[in-house]
């Protein structure tokens, strides 16, 4: 029964995490090719439309994946099936509204954020270029919610596979946009990039629909749908969307304390999104986690979360902690290869410490989601933003970007602690496991960095392209740590299961 349940955890984690570790790469290779065609001043505009509109986007989507897939996988187990389907009807009208909303409040308040975010050194051209970009942009947001209820929606029923196809189709469907539109026709206005975002959603959201149309025309059982869409929505949209609002305080404190073009793009734009490639594993497994941890609490299967969430938090040690080496050893190969610079690649080497905070905290997320005194991590994420508010002034004042990170980790980290606090209440005892997972694996990690710097200086004089260099080095690197880290869980088990007297 454990073993059946573990497959089936792992198929629909890798699932998603395919899907979702799949569109940002597509994601990465859109900027890339958008780069090749654009300046430098040309991107930096980009990034400026792009980010306050990733701020509504993401509030427009406020607890809808994690809320509506929680509120799904609850009726479902308790047999609601026509309830399920009433949901559906109610939040379908829930997401049209907040769609229409958010595009108008874009729309208003579009000017006063960008002269917030934007600095000296750009004359009323440049601004109204970049306004007009973010206007084009506020499309997405007519049809951002609906997907993501959709998704939501399909993933309370334990249905991974749409999200994943949605996800891909959705970054595919825009590269290819943009590599025969632009490239082929040469144009290089940015309102073209932008509206492939929104010509990529609508693809999306057909997708989705073609699995979910079937169950409008079921029967429906009317409940309070609204309250209960409200209620869901709102306290996982707190917790789930912290670098949201970390996001938006961000935005506001590096203009503030007068940070170059250059360093912003590559912080809030370039550098985070290579940074939350490996974050995405950890994100997938959160949302796989959610509904499979509530089915199972809704059936009093205690012993079976334990063991779930004890080897899902194991996991993301695993897997986090090397990837941060990776990304600290070759930032500077790393960045070149996906921004064709390597300038400020400094901050992609210390933005990399985020992937085990962020990370970690997203699967914690995804099994707190389920567990009682909830509540507690939703009060402790606006605490963690005040926090973060309060600190970005003071300590991005004196270290500048390194300030505002060290905001962001120490943030978390206050989340993190009550997230332990939580599960100890909850009678599921993790943290003595999971630190001694984390020492273990920054020991491996330190063995196999070590080496790997070894060959790499050995080998300096390689006449690879930098490219194929890092993908080695790479390769070197998790090689050597798979056979350390799999020798020790191997050595950890076999001793368990010798006799006590021995």
């Amino acid at each position: 029964m454990v073993i059946a349940l573990k497959n089936k955890t792992i198929y629909k984690t890798l699932t998603l995490i395919t899907g979702q570790i799949g569109a940002k790469l597509l994601s990465l290779l859109f900027i890339y090719v958008l780069s090749k065609k654009m300046n430098n001043i040309g991107l930096f505009y980009y990034s400026y439309a792009f980010i306050p509109y990733s701020i509504f986007k993401d509030m427009s989507a406020f607890g809808l994946i994690p809320g509506i897939s929680s509120l799904t996988s609850r009726l479902v187990s308790e047999d609601n099936k026509n309830k399920v389907n009433y949901l559906l009807k109610v939040g379908t009208y829930y997401s049209i509204f907040l769609g229409v909303l958010f595009f108008i409040l874009l729309n208003m308040f579009g000017q006063s954020i960008l002269s917030i975010s934007l600095k000296d050194g750009y004359n009323d051209n440049d601004f109204n270029t970049i306004l007009i970009n973010i206007r084009v942009a506020s499309l997405s947001l007519l049809i951002v919610p609906i997907i993501n209820f959709y998704r939501g929606y399909l993933q309370g029923h334990l249905k991974i596979l749409p999200t994943a196809l949605s996800l891909i189709l959705e970054n595919l469907f825009k590269v290819i946009l943009i590599i025969f539109v632009i490239n082929i026709f040469n144009l290089d206005n940015l309102r073209y990039a932008l509206l492939f975002e929104f010509l990529g959603y609508i693809l999306a959201f057909v997708i989705l629909f073609i699995f979910i149309c079937k169950d409008y025309k079921k029967k429906k059982e009317k409940f309070n749908a609204f309250y209960n869409i409200i209620k869901s929505t709102i306290l996982y949209g707190v917790v789930t969307l912290f670098f949201t609002f970390y996001t938006f305080i961000d935005t506001l404190t590096l203009s503030s304390i007068g940070i170059e073009s250059g360093i912003y793009t590559a912080y809030m734009f370039e550098a985070i999104r290579i940074v939350f490639l490996p974050i995405t594993l950890a994100q997938s497994l959160g949302s796989v986690l959610n509904p499979k941890i509530n089915s199972l609490i809704k059936r009093n299967k205690h012993d079976e979360v334990i063991k779930l969430v004890r080897a899902s938090t194991n996991a993301a040690i695993i897997i986090l902690v090397p990837l941060i080496a990776i990304l600290k050893l070759y930032s500077k190969d790393i960045y070149a290869a996906f921004y064709h610079s390597n300038i400020n690649y400094m901050v992609l080497f210390h933005l990399s410490d985020l992937i085990l905070f962020i990370g970690f905290y997203k699967v914690l997320i995804g099994i707190l989601n389920s567990l009682p005194k909830f509540n507690y991590i939703v009060f402790t994420t606006l605490i963690s933003v005040v926090s973060k508010l309060i600190l970005n002034y003071i300590l991005g004042s004196r270290m500048g970007h390194l300030g505002i990170m060290y905001s962001t980790i120490i943030s978390i980290s206050v989340c993190i602690v009550i997230s332990y606090y939580i599960l100890y209440n909850s009678k599921i005892k993790i943290l003595i496991n999971n630190m001694s997972t984390l020492t273990m694996t920054i020991a491996v990690t330190f063995i196999s960095s070590f080496i790997s710097i070894i060959y790499r200086s050995i080998y300096i004089h390689s006449r690879f392209t930098f490219v194929i260099e890092l993908i080695l080095y790479s390769i070197i690197f998790i090689g050597i740590y798979l056979v350390f880290i799999t020798g020790i869980i191997w050595f950890r088990k076999s001793t368990k299961e010798l006799p006590s007297n021995i």
